[in-house]
């Protein structure tokens, strides 16, 4: 077998387009790929096939990654990806070469591995995780994202089998038969990320906990996030404008529905489960459901206890004892676990199947007091956090609107339909309600659904709320139905809370109306608005069987509801000055920096017109 000296020289020759800065710090993002290769390779943007890599060089990668010299392992593997990159054009693309699956899978754990990271050794180690990052997300821009060797590299073990025991990665993949070049280090195996998340939605709750009780962690697995997501989206959209025409359903093939369908993707229980993750915010509830991938991956490495290791780890160069300096201390690290979880780890836990007849339950009393001093956004984990909640929020849009025009336009059932658009909607409104009023603007505020599936959204929103129900549900009102069953009335509650979030819908549904030129200067439309105003002051006096923990959020719903009302009648003013040229609407209202500045509007598109039909079976 060949020796990493055999190529020395690709570290020294490697592209400085695409390879990670050694310099990046631990629990920074490391610098992204440089501009100049777009600049200088106009090309590479487009994806190119995937080709696997020769017998030789599989196994010159694996001497690297299985001897844990990872830097220089994707240093090499980078290379080879980028070779060609300069000629590849549309209708003569050069293919990529990729290594077996299991070495993507790797590089996708170290990103990740707490000994690479938040508790690594040695600056060396550090700059490992983030060449295993660069190279990924190079990956990502320049191989097709549903090739078989991505497809395999991120999906997690079918149930009733593991990759623990019977077959392997390499067994089960597009690229199956590397017999010699299987990576076996622990890491590569058993203590995969891969092997060890329950599923997508395990990971994803766990990293949102992450941004909110643990952010040395959440420094990291937002990273892994973001990039999962950029794949998964791009397979996404690669994928759905075929679906309409296809004589199968193709989308059962995309990674998305594969973490999906983890569990029975009919089932309420899974979809709830999937918006317990993607809004998991770190109080106990959360993170008994949601637990940690990695053993002990929270425990910061103390300066006192590396000094102890240290002295405790003798240095005998005459008897081959190397101390610190001995690389399979990582590998140890996780063996004692990994022998735990193979036998212990339950395919569900028992509060996972329980469901709870109320989501306004997701915190125990102790957590919704210590989180009402804190500032809304950072009750979310911050605005990278919330980013990245939207962004799956608006993925499940798109898999139920376009798995729902796919069975319309075919008139077929799929053997695993997600839910309807409607359907989805409801169980959003389900867990979006109940927030405090400050979270909710938040939510509101930042969403990125389509325009169409944002209106939907907001009346879908309204009905629980409304102290008289429209008799008719419009989920698209035109201005009249506007007029007359909406904006005239306040909250079926006393609370503040319930009638600042019915103002907020209001002000977006407004906005998104406006932008359309859906609506025109009235004296109806000003004293509907006028008359709703009237009606949530009078209505909203504070609920006097609210707990005394929740007194102050409803203090802050006061300040949100006057603010929100005003904005309104400005928005009413607005349109009377000027209804042939209206001042341009930002597509994107500012983010709410504190309870007090939440402003509500539609973003941007998510779904594409043509699967709106959809929406309404």
């Amino acid at each position: 077998m060949s020796s990493p000296a055999s190529f020395v020289t690709a570290r020294q020759g490697r592209s400085s387009l695409l390879t990670p800065d050694d310099s990046s710090p631990l629990g920074s993002d490391p610098e992204p790929v440089s501009d100049d290769f777009t600049s200088h390779h106009p090309q590479a943007p487009l994806h190119r096939p995937a080709k696997p890599l020769s017998y030789q060089l599989r196994t010159h990668s694996l001497v690297y990654l299985d001897g844990q010299q990872y830097l220089d392992g994707f240093t090499l593997l980078d290379s080879l990806l980028v070779a060609g990159n300069s000629i590849s054009t549309p209708e003569n693309p050069q293919p990529a070469l990729l290594p077996p699956s299991q070495y993507l899978a790797l590089a996708s754990t170290l990103m990740v591995y707490p000994s690479l990271t938040t508790k690594a050794k040695s600056f060396d180690k550090q700059k490992a995780a983030n060449s295993a990052l660069h190279y990924l997300r190079n990956v990502s821009k320049v191989v097709d994202p549903s090739s078989d060797t991505l497809q395999s590299a991120f999906a997690f073990p079918v149930q009733g089998s593991t990759r623990r025991g019977g077959r392997s990665r390499g067994d089960e993949s597009p690229d199956g038969g590397i017999g010699e070049t299987k990576l076996t280090t622990n890491v590569a195996n058993a203590g995969s990320i891969w092997a060890r998340a329950e599923d997508f939605w395990h990971i994803v709750g766990w990293a949102f906990n992450c941004s909110v009780a643990h952010k040395g962690r959440w420094e990291r697995w937002k990273l892994w996030l973001e990039l999962m997501l950029d794949i998964v989206e791009a397979d996404w959209n690669k994928r759905m404008p075929l679906f309409s025409t296809a004589s199968n359903d193709d989308h059962t093939t995309t990674l998305i529905w594969r973490y999906i369908a983890s569990q029975d993707p009919q089932s309420r229980t899974t979809r709830r489960r999937i918006l317990r993750a993607i809004l998991a915010d770190g109080t106990s509830k959360a993170m008994k459901e949601f637990t940690e991938v990695f053993k002990d991956e929270t425990k910061e490495r103390k300066q006192d206890d590396e000094a102890a290791t240290k002295v405790q780890k003798p240095l005998d160069i005459d008897n081959d004892e190397f101390g610190d300096y001995d690389v399979s201390d990582d590998e140890d690290a996780v063996m004692e676990d990994t022998a735990e979880r193979v036998w212990t780890r339950p395919s569900r836990k028992v509060s996972r199947q329980r469901e709870s007849s109320s989501s306004s339950q997701d915190s125990s009393e102790e957590d919704e007091v210590d989180s009402e001093a804190r500032d809304p956004i950072e009750r979310l984990g911050g605005m990278d956090a919330i980013v990245l909640r939207q962004r799956l929020l608006r993925l499940l849009v798109d898999v139920a609107a376009a798995t729902g025009h796919l069975n319309k336009a075919k008139n077929l059932y799929s053997p695993a339909p997600f839910s309807t658009a409607d359907d989805l909607f409801d169980l959003y409104t389900e867990f979006l309600r109940p927030l405090p009023t400050s979270v909710f603007s938040i939510f509101l505020s930042t969403s990125k659904l389509d325009p169409a599936a944002q209106s939907r959204l907001n009346t879908t929103l309204l009905i629980p709320l409304l102290l008289t129900n429209p008799s008719e549900y419009y989920p698209l009102p035109n201005q009249s139905q506007f007029e007359e069953h909406y904006l005239p009335f306040a909250a079926n509650t006393h609370s503040y809370g319930d009638n600042a979030k019915i103002s907020l819908i209001f002000e977006s549904i407004f906005i998104q109306m406006m932008k359309n030129d859906a609506l025109q200067p009235s004296k109806g439309l000003r004293v509907a608005v006028e008359n709703g105003v009237a009606a949530r002051q009078a209505q909203a006096y504070g609920d006097a069987r609210r707990k005394q923990h929740r007194t102050s959020e409803e203090a802050v719903a006061k300040d949100i509801l006057k603010l929100s009302q005003e904005r309104l009648l400005g928005l009413v003013e607005i349109l009377e000055l000027s209804s042939d040229d209206l001042p341009s609407l930002p597509s994107n209202a500012s983010t709410p920096r504190a309870a007090n500045e939440a402003v509500s509007s539609p973003l941007s598109s998510a779904i594409s017109d043509h699967d709106i039909d959809a929406m309404e079976d």
